[in-house]
């Protein structure tokens, strides 16, 4: 997974190298219409919601079709006088539920990590049309935020998970 992540990360990088080379080359348009940057901020805006809903809603419509096998156990606590012990669920397998995990979180990754991506690309796209670099760079500037926020830690993913089945992965981390 952080393998797709560099990747995504190093292209959106790439793109503002390729649009400098071809500004030095005078390889760009020159009459723009304001209205195409507008429409492309536009645009921009709903991608970037896309970006943060889409995702989320998928990996817990995934996470949901996934059915680890769960048990419950006895928390160690002090019980009060005639209380009954506590419990909690956990994976009763937790190296296939983190497999599990991983696969339900990769699609909605992927999907994340193309619309951010394609706020990039818009500016790459509006700045070989001709429009400034100090007009382009805010789509650079919030692609690469994006990108930046998705890093795959296995917390978060294994916190998704834990969430749609309400229960935890073992202390032992086994």
């Amino acid at each position: 997974m952080r393998i797709v992540w560099a990747g995504q990360t190093a292209a959106a990088v790439i793109f503002l190298g390729v649009l400098l080379q071809l500004r030095a080359t005078g390889n760009v348009g020159s009459e723009v219409e304001p209205v195409i940057y507008y429409s492309m901020a536009g645009v921009s805006v709903v991608v970037l919601v896309v970006s943060v809903v889409l995702p989320r809603f998928l990996l817990t419509s995934f996470a949901k079709q996934q059915k680890p096998a769960i048990e419950e156990e006895l928390v160690e606590e002090e019980a009060l006088f005639r209380q009954a012990p506590k419990k909690r669920r956990v994976f009763a397998k937790p190296d296939a539920a983190r497999s599990s995990a991983c696969a339900a979180w990769f699609t909605p990754f992927v999907l994340g990590m193309a619309f951010a991506e394609s706020i990039v690309l818009f500016g790459l796209v509006l700045g070989i049309m001709g429009f400034g670099l100090l007009e382009v760079l805010p789509f650079y500037v919030v692609g690469w935020i994006l990108v930046g926020i998705r890093f795959p830690r296995q917390r978060p993913i294994e916190a998704a998970f834990e969430k749609a089945h309400d229960a935890v992965f073992p202390a032992d981390r086994g």
